[in-house]
C-alpha cells in the first residue's frame, strides 16, 4: 500500500487545520505531513498558540467565511457537572476542553466528538478510546476519570496535563542525552504496560505525548528534567489477539484503512502487513531519535513523504554522526529500535526500558551496532558504483571480516537469545501477575514442583509485587475496581511471602477503595464483592496475628456488605456465595474466641444455606467445600462443649466428602490426561485440617490406635504438602500443627521420648521461619505457639528423669515445673505407684512460684490433675487450684479475661469450686463483650 503527500499546505490549510474548521478528510493529510515535516510541525504550533479570534480572521482574510466554519458556541462547549475553561486542542475525531469538574474542584480534559451526527466508525471509535484508557491505569499514560454523553454526544474527562505535548522538542531542539534516555524509558514502561494489557497503540508520535511538570515549573518548559511524559490519543489504538477484548470487531483494520502517523510507522505498518506491539517500539525509536538529534530518522524535508524515503530504503543516520558529543550507547539502543526487520528490534517495549536504564546507571547495555557486513551490505545497495571499487580492492580484507563478523555475532545472538529467553521469561510472568490474580495462581502452581525454580518462583512473586504497585500507585486519588484488585493481590502475595504487615496494609488499601467505590454507587456488585472479600482477608490476617476482636469486627463488616447484597439482588449467586462464606469467618472467629452460643447459630445457618446452593447448584464445584467447612467449624463447637460423639459424627462427615471430592478430581484429571499433584489444591489442606480433628477427638474418646493412625495420614499429607512449595510460609505452619499434634499425643500416652522426635523438628521448622522473618506479625506462631513447643520438648526430655527422681522436676524452670510434676504423677500411676503420686501432688499443691505465669501453670495443672486421686487429695488439688488463680490477678498486668476462665477446658474442675465464683469477678470483661 502507498501514500501519496502532497507538497507543504499553503497558510490557509494550516490556519484551518488550527483552528479545528478543516474538512474531516483533509485533516488526516494535513496531521500526517506536519507530523513529518520540522517547518510545517513549527508553524502549526505557531498558528495554535493564536487566539480564535486571531485565527478567525485570518481565515476570513477579507473573503467570506470559510464552508463549514462556525466559532464554538455555548451549545458546543456546555457540559453539565464542568466548567469548560479554554479549548486547548483538535483531534481528528472531537475537540479537547480544559475544564473543572464543578464539585470536585479537578482540573481534566474534556473530550467530546466535534459532530452531532458522527459516523458510526468514529462513535465506536470515540468508545472504544474510552474503553481502552479504562483498562490501562500506569503513571505515564493519561488517565480516564468519567464517560458520559451530553446532548447526543459523547465525551470523556481525561486526566489534565500541563505541560503541553513532546511535540516542540522534536524537532530542532535536540535534548540532553540522559533526559531523553529517561523519558524514553518511562514511556517504553508505560507502552509495555499496554502491550501486557493487549493494547497496541499504533501512533505513538510526539504530539500524542504530554508532558506532567511541577507546579513550580514556569511555562513554557525548556528542557525535558524531571518531566513525567504521559502518553494520549488511543483513538485507533488496536487490541491484539488474546487479549481480553481481542473478540470485539476492530473495524479500522476490516475496512482497509492505514490508520496512523506515517513518519512514525514502521515498515510492516505503513505496508499494511501485520501490525503488533513491535510498531509501537518503533514509533519510540523515531521519538528517541528526534529528542537526540532534533531531526527525523530518514532526514524527511517538507516537500518529501515518508513514503518516498521509505521506498528509497534509506537507512536512519547513525544519530552519533548527526549529534558527535551523544554517547555512542544511546546511538546503538535507538538504531535498534529503529530496524526495519521486527525481529531485529527489542523484543518488547520492557526491553528498551530495561536498557537505557542500564546505561542510565554506568551499566553496559545489552544492545549491539549492525555487524560490518550488514552496514556494507547496506551502502552497498544505497551506492552500488563505490561499492563494486571496494570490493575489487579490498575483497580479501571484506572477507576476513565478513567472517569475523558472521562468527562474532553467531556467539552474541546465542548469548542475546539466553538473555532474552530469560528476560521474557521474567516479563511474561510478570505480565501474568501483574494482570490477574488466575495467572498469579497458574505461575505459583507451575513452579511449585522444582526446586530449582523455587528462587526463581520467588522472584518472580517479588517483580509481580513492583509491577503491582505502579497500579496501585496510577492516579491513585480515583477509586477504581483495577485498583481495588491490585491492593488485594498485593496483599495476598506479600502474605504468601511473610510479610504480615505488608499484607494486612495492602489489603486495607483494597478495603478502602471499595469503600469509597460504594460511595459512589451504592449498588455496584463487583464493588460489593470485592469488600466483602477484602474484609475476609483482612480478618483472617488479624486472626492469624491473634487479634480476634479486630478480626471479628471485620468478618462482621464483610457478612452485612454480604447480607445487603443478597437482599438487593437475592437470584446473584455471587451474593449468596459471599453470605456463606461471611457466615463461615464470623462463626470461626467467634468460636475462636470461645464464644460458642455465638458461633452456632451462624455456623447451622452457613450449613443450611450450602446445602440448598448444592441441591440448586450441584455442579457449582465451591459448593461442597463449604459443606465440609459448615461440618468441620460445627464439629469445633460440639467438641469444645464436651459434645464428643457429635463431633466425631460431623468431622467424620467432612472428612469423607473432602475425600470423596479428591477422587473425583484424580478421575477427571486421568480422563482429561492431566497430570497433577493433589498437593495444589487447597482442598488438600482441608483434609489435613480434617484428619487432625478427627484424631484427637478419637483421642479424647480413648481409642489410641485410630487416632495415632489418623495423626500418621494427616503428618504424611501435611509434609507433601509443606514440600510441593517451601516458600510458601502457610504451608508450612500446616505442618508445624500436624507436628506438634503428633508429639502431643505421644505425651499424652506416657511416651516421651517417642514425642521428641516429632517436637524436635517442629520447633527447628518454626524457629527457622523466625530467624528468616517469616513469623514477624504472626504472633500466635511467633510467641505462643513457639513457646508451647519449647516447653513440651523441654517437658518430655525430663518426664523419664522426673519420675525416678522427684527434684527433677521442682528444679525446672517454673514456667514448666508444675507440668514436669504432672507427667512424674501420670507415669506414677500408670506404673501402679499411687503412694508416691500422692506425695508429688501434696507438693504440688503446696508450690510456691515467684511469677504469674508459674502460678498460671500451677493452676491448670491442679485442676487436670483432680480426677486422678480420691476426695483428700483431690480436694487439695483443687482448693490450691483456685488459690493459683488468684495469684494470678494478684500479679499479672495481663490476666486471662472473662470469657478464658469460662471455657478453658483445664479449669474444667477449678470452675466447679464455689471459690472460683470470686476468681471469675476479678477477670477484665472481653473486648468483644456483645458478641459478633
Amino acid at each position: 500500500m502507498s501514500i501519496a503527500f502532497d507538497a507543504c499546505p499553503d497558510d490557509d490549510e494550516l490556519v484551518a487545520l488550527a483552528a479545528g474548521s478543516a474538512d474531516e478528510a483533509d485533516e488526516g493529510r494535513l496531521l500526517a505531513h506536519v507530523d513529518a515535516c520540522g517547518a510545517c510541525s513549527a508553524r502549526l504550533a505557531e498558528l495554535e498558540g493564536a487566539t480564535r479570534a486571531t485565527l478567525h480572521a485570518l481565515q476570513l482574510g477579507g473573503r467570506e467565511t470559510p464552508v463549514g466554519y462556525s466559532p464554538p458556541s455555548r451549545r458546543d462547549e456546555a457540559v453539565p457537572g464542568y466548567e469548560i475553561l479554554e479549548r486547548i486542542g483538535e483531534g481528528g475525531m472531537g475537540v479537547v476542553y480544559k475544564a473543572r469538574h464543578r464539585r470536585l474542584g479537578r482540573l481534566v480534559a474534556l473530550k467530546r466528538l466535534r459532530s452531532y451526527a458522527p459516523s458510526p466508525e468514529i462513535l465506536r471509535r470515540f468508545l472504544r478510546e474510552a474503553e481502552t484508557f479504562a483498562a490501562l491505569q500506569h503513571p505515564n499514560i493519561v488517565q480516564i476519570h468519567e464517560v458520559g454523553e451530553h446532548d447526543g454526544r459523547p465525551f470523556l474527562a481525561l486526566e489534565f496535563v500541563a505541560g503541553g505535548s513532546l511535540a516542540p522538542f522534536a524537532w530542532g531542539r535536540p535534548a540532553a542525552p540522559k533526559e531523553a534516555a529517561t523519558l524514553v524509558a518511562d514511556l517504553a514502561d508505560a507502552v509495555h504496560h499496554a502491550h501486557c494489557r493487549g493494547v497496541v497503540h499504533r501512533d505513538l508520535k510526539p504530539a500524542n505525548i504530554l508532558l506532567q511538570v511541577p507546579d513550580d515549573r514556569p511555562r513554557p518548559i525548556d528542557s525535558l528534567e524531571g518531566v513525567a511524559p504521559k502518553i494520549t490519543d488511543f483513538g485507533i489504538a488496536k487490541w491484539i489477539e488474546g487479549s481480553a477484548e481481542s473478540g470485539v470487531e476492530d473495524w479500522s483494520t476490516q475496512t482497509g484503512l492505514l490508520l496512523g502517523t506515517p513518519a512514525y510507522m514502521a515498515p510492516e505498518q505503513l505496508s499494511g502487513g501485520s501490525v503488533g506491539p513491535l510498531v509501537d517500539v518503533y514509533a519510540l525509536g523515531v521519538i528517541f531519535y528526534q529528542l537526540l538529534t532534533g531531526g527525523h530518522p530518514l532526514g524527511l524535508s517538507g516537500s518529501e513523504s515518508f513514503h518516498q524515503a521509505m521506498m528509497a530504503d534509506r537507512e536512519p543516520e547513525p544519530p552519533s554522526r548527526v549529534r558527535p558529543d551523544l554517547p555512542r550507547d544511546l546511538g546503538v539502543v535507538c538504531l535498534k529500535c529503529l530496524r526495519k526487520d521486527p525481529s531485529q528490534r527489542y523484543a518488547s517495549a520492557a526491553e528498551l526500558a530495561a536498557d537505557l536504564r542500564r546505561f542510565l546507571a554506568g551499566r553496559p547495555i545489552l544492545a549491539r551496532p549492525a555487524p560490518l557486513w550488514e552496514v556494507a551490505w547496506k551502502g552497498a545497495k544505497r551506492r552500488p558504483a563505490v561499492a563494486a571499487a571496494l570490493v575489487v580492492a579490498q575483497g580479501a580484507l571484506v572477507v576476513m571480516a565478513f567472517g569475523a563478523a558472521w562468527y562474532n555475532g553467531r556467539l552474541r545472538d546465542a548469548l542475546r537469545s539466553t538473555q532474552a529467553a530469560e528476560r521474557q521469561a521474567e516479563a511474561n510472568a510478570r505480565t501474568a501477575l501483574d494482570a490477574h490474580s488466575q495467572l498469579v495462581e497458574q505461575v505459583r502452581t507451575a513452579l511449585r514442583d522444582a526446586p530449582a525454580t523455587r528462587n526463581l518462583r520467588r522472584g518472580l512473586l517479588e517483580t509481580a509485587v513492583a509491577g503491582l504497585r505502579n497500579v496501585t500507585t496510577a492516579d491513585a486519588t480515583a477509586p477504581r475496581l483495577s485498583r481495588a484488585s491490585a491492593h488485594q493481590l498485593l496483599g495476598e502475595v506479600h502474605w504468601e511471602l511473610g510479610r504480615a504487615g505488608e499484607a494486612i496494609a495492602e489489603m486495607d488499601r483494597c478495603r478502602a477503595v471499595a469503600t469509597a467505590l460504594l460511595a459512589v454507587d451504592p449498588a455496584l456488585a463487583d464493588a460489593r464483592d470485592q469488600l466483602a472479600l477484602a474484609c475476609r482477608r483482612l480478618g483472617i490476617f488479624h486472626l492469624r496475628g491473634d487479634r480476634p476482636d479486630l478480626a471479628r469486627s471485620l468478618f462482621r463488616e464483610a457478612l452485612d456488605v454480604a447480607e445487603a447484597w443478597l437482599k438487593d439482588s437475592p437470584d446473584d449467586p455471587r451474593a449468596e456465595l459471599a453470605v456463606i462464606e461471611g457466615l463461615e469467618h464470623l462463626g470461626h472467629a467467634a468460636h475462636w474466641v470461645g464464644d460458642f452460643a455465638g458461633a452456632r447459630p451462624l455456623l447451622e445457618r452457613m450449613l443450611a444455606m450450602t446445602e440448598v446452593r448444592i441441591a440448586a447448584r450441584p455442579d457449582d464445584p465451591r459448593s461442597e467445600p463449604l459443606l465440609g467447612k459448615a461440618l468441620d467449624l460445627l464439629g469445633g463447637v460440639d467438641e469444645s462443649l464436651g459434645d464428643l460423639r457429635s463431633a466425631r459424627d460431623k468431622y467424620r462427615r467432612a472428612l469423607d466428602l473432602e475425600l470423596a471430592a479428591e477422587v473425583r478430581r484424580e478421575d477427571r484429571d486421568r480422563a482429561a490426561g492431566v497430570d497433577r499433584t493433589p498437593e495444589g489444591d487447597s482442598a488438600f489442606r482441608n483434609i489435613i485440617v480434617s484428619l487432625n480433628n478427627l484424631a484427637l477427638i478419637d483421642l479424647q474418646l480413648g481409642d489410641l490406635p485410630k487416632a495415632l493412625a489418623g495423626l500418621d495420614a494427616g503428618l504424611e499429607r501435611a509434609r507433601r504438602w509443606a514440600a510441593r512449595d517451601p516458600e510458601d510460609v502457610q504451608r508450612k505452619l500446616d505442618l508445624v500443627e500436624a507436628l506438634g499434634n503428633r508429639g502431643v499425643v505421644e505425651m499424652r500416652n506416657l511416651r516421651f521420648a517417642a514425642a521428641v522426635p516429632f517436637l524436635e523438628e517442629d520447633w527447628n521448622l518454626l524457629e527457622g521461619l523466625r530467624a528468616a522473618g517469616k513469623l514477624a506479625g504472626l504472633p500466635i506462631y511467633g510467641l505462643e505457639r513457639r513457646d508451647e513447643i519449647a516447653d513440651n520438648l523441654a517437658i518430655c526430655r525430663l518426664a523419664d528423669r522426673a519420675a525416678k527422681d522427684e527434684a527433677v522436676a521442682w528444679s525446672a524452670p517454673e514456667r514448666i515445673a508444675p507440668r514436669v510434676a504432672d507427667a512424674r504423677m501420670a507415669l506414677l500411676l500408670a506404673e501402679g505407684r499411687k503412694a508416691a503420686a500422692v506425695a508429688t501432688a501434696e507438693r504440688l499443691a503446696a508450690y510456691h512460684p515467684e511469677g504469674a505465669i508459674g502460678w498460671l501453670v500451677k493452676a491448670r495443672v491442679c485442676s487436670q490433675r483432680v480426677e486422678s486421686f480420691e476426695a483428700e487429695t483431690a480436694a487439695g488439688l483443687l482448693d490450691a487450684s483456685v488459690q493459683a488463680l488468684g495469684r494470678v490477678y494478684d500479679l499479672s498486668v495481663a490476666p486471662p479475661r472473662r470469657r478464658e476462665l469460662e471455657t478453658d477446658e483445664r479449669l474444667a474442675a477449678a470452675r466447679r469450686s464455689p471459690a472460683f465464683a470470686a476468681v471469675l469477678a476479678r477477670a477484665p470483661a472481653d473486648k468483644d463483650a456483645p458478641g459478633p
